[in-house]
């Protein structure tokens, strides 16, 4: 077993999908959750604000991966043809998880 596996056994995880398919509009996420998430962009443009406040534009398949609670923004018009997964991501004991 490698120390990874060893570290995740001891400090559990999990992954919850809450969209998956086409993405159009805004979305705002302000950071008050008790979990971090996870968006894949499989095809498409769209804008991402990241809790600085800087704002990237996404034109090729990425993943953007926030481990802890942060505010930020996806926003996609109808002619971006985003496709997007998201989930959120949670760690047993939260944001005090020594993995997040």
């Amino acid at each position: 077993m490698d120390r990874l596996a060893t570290l995740l056994n001891h400090f559990d995880f999990n992954a919850s999908t809450f969209h998956q398919g086409g993405f159009c509009g805004l979305s705002r996420f302000d950071g008050e959750q008790r979990s971090g998430h996870v968006h894949l962009l499989r095809a498409g443009r769209l804008r991402f604000r990241g809790p600085a406040g800087h704002e990237q534009v996404l034109e090729e398949p990425s993943l953007i991966l926030l481990i802890r609670p942060q505010t930020h923004q996806l926003l996609a018009s109808e002619s971006d043809n985003a496709e997007l997964v998201c989930a959120t991501l949670a760690f047993t004991g939260g944001p005090d998880n020594p993995l997040s």
